[in-house]
């Protein structure tokens, strides 16, 4: 009924607009020229033989586009999904999965040029933007650095030759309660320097309700700056720099949590617990002997229209937890549970411990605190035969602290804590001749140095494995070269463009690992104290700790993986709260490890192109990309060897044939490509069956992607434009003989998982399944309309809506238990103003549909009681006011 209503507005929505526009009909005007730096110039969209879409800055603003999860659903061939710890972009189908935080990202972010190459940079907060470009399909040459899949080239808003100024702000009315403001100024200091100053903020309470104590969450306040000077002292030179801070501060992830039907808890024995097809690995159990029903009063999962997942009521770490039991397991561990939120919040808030970094904050309530500053120095001088230089210099780095509970259950189980620290200095010298001649041609040389700190751990809630944490360090040179060469014939009708890049990569990676296990008031061990207000602790291992409060009786400590199931005398005791953690156990796994990855990249790319007319063109595009392999430091164990941390290099090829061109004289523009798209050596992450490291990152064999994408828009009148874009997209994997098999196909009968000596969890083939994060179709609708009323002012409508064939997201375990289904998705919204665009008042309407996952329960095969989905802010319905304000 809900939806029913919805659409119903949305239907006299559009029978308004229609009957007003239909006695304000006028001659359709040209649509305006857009103009990208794609291909390192300035030139006309219709001019670049690549696949592009466009976003306009007055767009982002008016739409009220927050990140690129925003964005994604207006460009077809874009998907993004918003995990609880990354964010996964993918272009066409392809990006980058996976648990290690060293992958380089196959779909990388480019802000002025200046190269973004770290998956949580992603989240960046968009700031006094120009336009952002999105490149599909592998550019190897302009953009190189991984851009295996394709890139987003965001321009900012530069100086102007006079005064300017705009102001935006928007004020939620919805369960969110989002405030934000954003402005900036810009014009010339004198007459040949140029300044533009902008700045944002944006706060807001959350857009779901905790399952337990009914807050909102996850609240996210987002601030940034950014100072722009432009100096042309003469014809020839334009020197341009920047410097850019941004910061993140967020709650827990959004995580949607419903009821499946099973019990949380089952019946088990010590003997049949591993493995047993009655229970998830992560379920909870009973001890038969012990037990007693468990019940504890909270309130029940709503739903709508029998589908979990549309509730906004849901688990956060922000909330109490449960507290667990004495006689409540969990299988996960194949040990007894203990309840360890008291030592944790100590440990996390603990600063003075050298190993903690003092930076992992409160993070047992969970949340995200991301800082980013970004600085660049841009001269460019042209010669006196027109032959531009250009160099290029940058710094960029930031900050990251991360903690989530990543287990679907009401239950404090599993803390994942991470921490990053990057810095990266780049230079880029670059030499482009003047254009329209016979011969066009461009050549660069670029560095790329980058150092990467990450603490990677997690806070669990079984005794055999307290704390686990990697320390990761690693070190990336890159050296570059390329060069293109254009030659135009046929009196400038046809060209053919043959370039280059050869990449130079050195990884040096340092890993190690240290555990740290639960102090319980089981045995003796020495205390002296109080310092500080803290109780200080010799263990029996003469390791010295901090404990947050005075324990009741004597300690003991539970050594790494002495055994694995709970000590008889623990039952029934104070065990299942553990008072403190040890001082790090080194070596606890192997290691730890130091090894050097390195490679030498050639990849080419050929443009055919042939203009029909002065409107319309043809391009043939061929393209070899590569991305970088690594080391999968992600994983939870180490392994045996340092070589069994890397994981190779995975290469794209592409085929292109696109056709471009404008209609009805200016009116109307179209952009065509049919695509087929191979990446070899794919790295994926692969199920290996294994409790302790689920998933690990592999090279697969083969997976292809091919389709047709069509953008068009339309200058219906003078005062309505109409775009409409979709894609058709068919995905596989042509070659996956050898992926792990999850523990539910290895309890499923005819699923094909085999077990070949050596591999003790088995393998499958998945050759020939359909890829992820690849829909069947798409379609993409955008109506703007205007008109004068009253004496002087504008009425505008604008409406933005898609709809998607179903996918799923699992690139790991090849899931369906959760995917979006058939969906899509509408925002509005209806503004007022002066037609000279001085100031402007709107209501909007937000993702009105809210497009999200559905559970399948007929495919739950281990069913916990419990199942989970991330989620972003474009999943859920907002409206509010805005106002804006330009001086020019």
């Amino acid at each position: 009924m809900n939806r029913f209503k919805r659409l119903t507005v949305i239907a006299r929505s559009f029978a308004i607009i229609s009957g007003l526009s239909s006695g304000y009909y006028v001659q359709a005007q040209v649509l305006e020229e857009i103009v990208v730096t794609a291909q390192r110039r300035t030139q006309s969209l219709q001019e670049v033989p690549i696949s592009i879409e466009t976003i306009s800055g007055v767009d982002i603003v008016k739409q009220g586009y927050r990140d690129l999860d925003a964005v994604a659903s207006t460009t077809p061939g874009i998907l993004i999904d918003t995990g609880q710890n990354d964010t996964i972009v993918t272009i066409r189908g392809f990006g980058t999965t996976g648990n290690a935080l060293t992958r380089e990202q196959a779909a990388p972010i480019f802000l002025d040029g200046v190269h973004l190459p770290r998956a949580s940079q992603a989240k960046l907060a968009f700031l006094d933007v120009d336009r952002i470009e999105i490149l599909k399909g592998p550019q190897p040459i302009y953009f190189g650095m991984n851009a295996s899949a394709g890139a987003f080239n965001i321009q900012s808003r530069m100086p102007t030759s006079e005064w300017e100024a705009n102001f935006n702000s928007e004020v939620g009315l919805d369960f969110n309660r989002m405030v934000m403001a954003s402005a900036g100024v810009g014009g010339p200091i004198t007459d040949t320097l140029g300044i533009r100053v902008s700045g944002k903020y944006e706060k807001s309470d959350g857009f779901l309700e905790d399952l337990i104590d009914g807050n909102k969450f996850p609240h996210q306040e987002d601030s940034g700056a950014r100072a722009i000077l432009r100096w042309t002292p003469s014809d020839q030179l334009t020197v341009t720099g920047k410097v850019e801070a941004v910061r993140i501060d967020a709650g827990s992830a959004a995580g949607l949590l419903c009821t499946t039907g099973a019990s949380t808890l089952w019946t088990g024995t010590a003997a049949g617990r591993l493995p047993n097809p009655t229970g998830s690995p992560r379920s909870l159990y009973l001890d038969a002997p012990l037990g007693t029903n468990w019940a504890v009063a909270h309130k029940p999962l709503p739903t709508s229209d029998g589908d979990c997942f549309k509730s906004r009521v849901t688990r956060s770490n922000e909330g109490p937890y449960y507290d667990v039991p004495d006689n409540v397991h969990s299988n996960e561990g194949n040990i007894g549970m203990v309840d360890h939120r008291r030592v944790a919040a100590a440990w996390f808030l603990d600063e003075s411990d050298p190993y903690h970094h003092g930076k992992l904050w409160d993070g047992i309530l969970g949340g995200e605190k991301l800082d980013s500053l970004t600085s660049y120095v841009d001269l460019t001088y042209s010669l006196s035969n027109d032959i531009e230089v250009s160099w290029l210099s940058a710094f960029s780095k930031y900050d990251r602290l991360s903690s989530e509970e990543n287990f679907d259950s009401p239950l404090y189980e599993n803390n994942q804590i991470r921490s990053e620290d990057y810095d990266q200095l780049s230079s880029e010298l670059r030499f482009t001749s003047p254009v329209g001649g016979m011969f066009e041609w461009m050549f660069a040389l670029s560095v790329q140095d980058a150092t990467y700190d990450i603490v990677n751990g997690n806070v669990r809630s079984t005794v055999r494995r307290g704390m686990r944490i990697n320390q990761v360090w690693e070190d990336q040179t890159w050296k570059n070269a390329f060069g293109t060469v254009t030659f135009n014939f046929l009196d400038n009708k046809a060209s053919v463009d043959v370039g280059a890049r050869y990449s130079v990569l050195d990884k040096i990676t340092y890993t190690g690992n240290y555990g740290r296990q639960y102090i319980f008031n089981i045995f003796p061990a020495s205390v002296s104290g109080p310092t500080s207000g803290l109780i200080q602790v010799t263990d029996p291992s003469a390791h010295s700790i901090y404990l947050p409060y005075d324990p009741a009786a004597g300690l003991w400590y539970y050594r790494w993986r002495a055994q694995t199931n709970v000590p008889v005398e623990w039952r029934g005791t104070e065990a299942g709260y553990p008072v403190g953690l040890t001082a790090p156990i080194y070596n606890a796994e192997p290691g730890p490890y130091m090894g050097d990855f390195g490679e030498k990249e050639f990849d080419p790319q050929i443009t055919l192109r042939y203009r029909l007319s002065d409107n319309h063109s043809l391009f043939f595009r061929w393209a070899e990309a590569s991305k970088a392999g690594g080391f999968d430091t992600g994983q939870t164990s180490a392994p045996a060897s340092f070589e069994d941390y890397a994981f190779q290099s995975e290469y794209a090829e592409t085929y292109e044939v696109g056709a471009k061109g404008t209609l009805w004289d200016g009116r109307a523009r179209y952009g065509l490509s049919i695509f087929e798209l191979t990446f070899t050596n794919l790295q994926v992450s692969s199920a290996t069956g294994n409790i302790e490291d689920p998933f690990v990152n592999i090279n697969a064999g083969e997976q292809r992607n091919r389709g047709i994408e069509l953008t068009t828009q339309f200058a219906v009148s003078e005062q309505m434009n109409v775009s409409l874009t979709g894609a058709l997209m068919d995905g596989a994997m042509l070659v996956f003989p050898n992926a792990g098999c999850t523990t539910a196909e290895r309890f499923t009968p005819g699923s094909g998982c085999e077990f070949p000596p050596g591999v003790p969890n088995g393998v499958i083939d998945r050759s020939g399944q359909q890829s992820p994060f690849t829909p069947d179709w798409n379609l993409m609708a955008d109506l703007d309309y205007w008109m004068p009323v009253l004496d002087g002012y504008t009425i505008d409508f604008s409406a933005r809506g898609f709809i998607s064939d179903g996918y799923f997201m699992d690139n790991a375990g090849f899931s369906k238990v959760t995917e979006y289904d058939t969906h899509g998705d509408l925002s509005l919204s209806l503004g007022l103003g002066p037609q000279d665009d001085t100031w402007r008042v709107s209501v909007y309407g937000r993702n009105l549909l809210e497009p999200r996952t559905t559970y399948h329960d007929e495919l739950n095969i281990f069913d916990q009681g419990f199942i989970g989905e991330t989620v972003g802010r474009s999943n859920f319905t907002s409206y509010g006011v805005k106002f804006e304000y330009n001086y020019r």
